[in-house]
């Protein structure tokens, strides 16, 4: 209560200061009209009593000073005196101010804003209870089988399993749709923590029920599908032409495993799916710690399940299976693609803010030697070094504070621009939003830049000459500072660039190499239909070939083709392979070869050369001959200096021997930047014959040589269930394989503009503000008879000369990567003397008569 009643009387003195002032000069002048009164009537005159009474009385103006320091207000009455003072100092010098808040703004506002989209996708807690207990496998376990054994046998983390989002054809009145639906495991709710909106969740039984399994609406679906109808619980809907009942809507925030998602369904563990449960991949393990377990024991614990779930498989696996399993945090693991491209970034806005430090520091410090006579004078007339110390730390709290709000408007605008220049796959980019980290980051700097701007001027002001108040020019030693901190700047953003260019050549290589493919302007869309239109194999190829005859009627349609997957489009079909002449130890692993099935006239609409051998033709059918085509790369890796044609390769899956019947040029199947590591030869089959070794089914990537854009409602007419997703061309493809790349280059491409801008800023300023400060020194050159050339060398080789050991030292900071960058030290040299040029030149112009006329 005291404490409010202080608080409150402080309040009261502030808000009514003139008003108690008023009333302290009345009891002033009434004790002295008093004093004076008694003097009268002792028989003094006018004049000796009023003299006298104020000689008795003491000195007025520090008695009041006294008075008012009783209130505790005056600190911060002289804080709004200097606050006031330093506004009316920036309105005047406006050129400065004008860059240092831009200044500061830029270097604040993209470090805030890039921060919290770093800190958003990094660090920020996972939106479920005790999100430090989730632990992810990886490099390990994967698969339907492999997962649920491990949540078997698991003690220390309760494993669940979660699949990617699938494809899947949702019936809806008088449509269909495509819809993604992730496959998981009974327990994934349980161990996330999270329940339902509406409904339930699955249950263990559901995991093994024969009947088609219930569904679970994303919440974002239920929304726009269904209309967030309550009443939607238990009703049907058909997926894929099957039957599935609704039993729950997730809430809002959850969007596991990937916003994609639009239905969950559980996985399937039928005993007579062994080969499909078994047999494929894309089914990560993640769980939860128990409450004493440590991920040091997860980890210790998950290596010696290796061999139990090994023995599980219908077939023999390699002895090496599960021994690189790694368990990790969750949250590290879902980062962990974007990982090294964030740390790079924050490293560049990290360099960025530093320039724009020490381009407004060496603003201030120039202004501060430029202000040597000022801080003279003040001293002289009695100033203290605690006084003027506060009235440059108020000059650069305000400045600050002013970049500061104006880097807060900026970091709101770059925070919501971020999320565009992201891939759309970037982990957590729906959660972006300006929160408390963004705060945490505009606090962090300004304090940083509020240190870094009470140091300059203040060390400015300690290395001024002793006689500075008439000297020619400023101490050597500031200005060798302000030169020092300008070949910093220099080489941050010569770091910067160089980070850049290498990113930008990264880029360019990738955009510019050659895919394998020629037929860039090829249309690609994904098609699918129910069952119903495919029952069998006979009837799906009749299917294609009718959906060939009606796109071919389209005038401006010149030809149909079919794959799997198109190239580029990202997707895995790899199967673990034999071939002849390179036999395998039963416990070895067997080799993955990457898959493409495809139909006769694909090489050639795609433009990719046969090197031997013959392409698929017709007669590739189903129940001819089983035959395969190789790559290029894929022979010289497996029958060096022979022919392959002739050579048998089979599946483990199937176990069917293919007779390779050509060699075609290598193909950017998977992205620009290669294949995964583990992908040791890429084969080809014929589409009737790839059919044929599964299941009949119409998901495939319909390759469309046409110049019509409305071909997808002319086919939409006669199959009105048939779902076209994805269409674009060739090129849109090769583009979007890129994205990451393009937007790493694009933020970094973006810091170094901004860095070498506020380079280019500060040796302006740092050298307008020399040259004035030499203004008499130069004038005496003149009148001694030196030339505006002369001058213009002598201003602007100190400009040279750092902006060369700013380069080298940016160079030699950035030395690992930018062996064959060196010619950027000229760039920039280059650079800085063209900013340095004005003010030289117009130092050059300076009239020694009127110079010699200044005081």
């Amino acid at each position: 209560m005291l404490l409010l009643a202080r608080l409150r009387l402080r309040l009261h003195s502030l808000l009514r200061r003139d008003e108690l002032d008023d009333q302290l000069a009345g009891e002033f002048e009434f004790h002295l009209a008093e004093q004076k009164a008694e003097l009268l009537a002792q028989g003094l005159s006018e004049a000796e009593a009023d003299r006298e009474a104020r000689r008795l009385f003491g000195p007025v103006t520090p008695l009041r000073a006294q008075c008012r320091d009783t209130r505790r207000t005056q600190w911060l009455e002289d804080l709004l005196l200097d606050a006031r003072f330093t506004l009316r100092a920036l309105r005047a010098a406006k050129a400065f101010s004008l860059l240092a808040i831009l200044t500061l703004a830029l270097g604040i506002g993209a470090n805030t804003a890039f921060f919290s989209t770093a800190y958003g996708i990094l660090f920020r807690p996972l939106p479920y209870p005790e999100p430090e207990r989730l632990v992810e496998v990886v490099d390990g376990f994967s698969g339907v089988g492999p997962v649920t054994a491990l949540r078997t046998l698991a003690r220390s983390v309760d494993y669940a399993g979660y699949g990617a989002p699938e494809p899947a054809n949702l019936q809806l009145p008088g449509e269909s749709v495509r819809a993604f639906v992730s496959p998981v495991s009974f327990n994934l709710a349980r161990v996330l923590g999270v329940t339902p909106h509406l409904g339930r969740w699955f249950t263990a039984a559901e995991e093994r029920s024969p009947n088609p399994p219930p569904v679970v609406l994303a919440h974002h679906y239920w929304r726009t599908r269904f209309q967030s109808n309550p009443a939607i619980l238990q009703e049907l809907i058909l997926l894929d032409e099957k039957p599935h009942q609704i039993i729950g809507v997730m809430p809002a925030a959850f969007s596991f495993p990937s916003p994609q998602t639009d239905l969950w369904r559980p996985i399937n563990l039928d005993p007579r799916l062994a080969g499909q449960i078994w047999g494929s991949g894309g089914f990560n393990a993640m769980g939860r710690l128990q409450l004493t377990a440590t991920l040091a024991a997860a980890q210790s614990e998950i290596r010696p399940f290796a061999p139990a779930i090994r023995a599980q498989f219908p077939w023999p696996m390699p002895d090496a299976y599960g021994a690189a399993a790694v368990v990790t945090g969750h949250d590290r693991a879902q980062s962990e693609a974007v990982r090294p491209k964030l740390l790079v970034l924050a490293a560049a806005t990290l360099l960025l803010l530093l320039i724009a430090c020490g381009n407004v520091g060496n603003l201030l410090l120039a202004r501060g030697i430029q202000r040597h006579r000022e801080f003279a004078l003040r001293e002289a007339l009695g100033a203290s070094r605690t006084r003027l110390l506060r009235q440059l730390l108020t000059e650069n709290l305000v400045l600050v504070l002013l970049g500061g709000a104006a880097g807060l408007l900026c970091a709101v605008a770059i925070s919501q621009a971020l999320p565009h220049l992201f891939p759309t796959d970037t982990p957590r980019l729906a959660e972006l939003s300006a929160d408390p980290a963004l705060l945490l980051g505009a606090a962090t700097s300004l304090l940083l830049t509020v240190l870094l701007f009470t140091a300059a001027p203040l060390l400015a002001a300690r290395l001024r000459d002793s006689s500075s108040g008439r000297s020619l020019s400023p101490s050597r030693r500031a200005a060798h500072l302000s030169l020092a901190l300008i070949g910093v700047e220099l080489a941050l953003a010569t770091t910067l660039l160089i980070g850049a260019s290498l990113m930008g050549h990264t880029l360019w290589q990738l955009s510019n190499a050659d895919p394998g493919f020629a037929a860039t302007n090829l249309v690609a869309a994904r098609l699918s239909a129910g069952p119903s239109r495919c029952p069998d194999l006979a009837r799906c190829l009749a299917l294609l070939d009718d959906i060939g005859q009606t796109l071919l009627t389209q005038p401006a349609t010149r030809a149909v083709h079919w794959a799997n997957f198109a190239p580029l489009e990202k997707e895995l079909t790899a199967a673990a392979s034999e071939l002849e002449d390179h036999p395998r130890a039963p416990r070895d692993p067997a080799s993955m070869l990457w898959r493409t099935a495809a139909s006769p006239g694909y090489f050639s609409a795609l433009g990719i050369p046969i090197l031997a051998g013959r392409p698929f033709t017709p007669a590739d059918r189903a129940g001819a001959p089983l035959v395969t085509i190789i790559s290029r790369s894929t022979a010289e890796r497996f029958w060096p200096g022979q022919s392959p044609l002739g050579k048998k390769i089979r599946s483990l899956a199937d176990l069917q021997w293919r007779t390779v019947v050509g060699v075609v040029g290598d193909v950017a199947q998977y992205s620009l930047a290669g294949f995964p590591s583990w992908v040791e030869g890429v084969q080809y089959l014929p589409l009737p014959q790839a059919l044929s070794a599964a299941q009949p089914s119409l998901n495939l990537s319909l390759l469309l040589e046409t110049a019509d854009p409305d071909w997808p409602q002319a086919l939409k007419q006669r199959y009105p269930d048939l779902v076209i997703a994805n269409v674009q061309t060739l090129g849109e493809l090769r583009a979007a394989s890129v994205a990451g790349q393009r937007s790493t280059a694009t933020l970094l491409a973006l810091f170094a503009a901004l860095g070498l801008l506020l380079g280019i800023a500060g040796v302006h300023g740092v050298v307008a503000h020399r040259a004035a400060q030499r203004t008499k020194e130069l004038g005496i050159r003149l009148a001694l008879g030196a030339t505006p050339l002369q001058l213009l060398r002598t201003v602007l080789q100190e400009t040279v000369l750092v902006a060369l050991a700013g380069a080298a030292l940016g160079v030699a900071l950035a030395y690992p990567a930018s062996a064959y960058l060196q010619s950027l030290v000229y760039g920039i040299c280059a650079t800085a003397l063209a900013a340095a040029a004005v003010p030289a030149l117009r130092a050059t112009r300076t009239d020694p008569i009127l110079t010699l006329r200044q005081d």
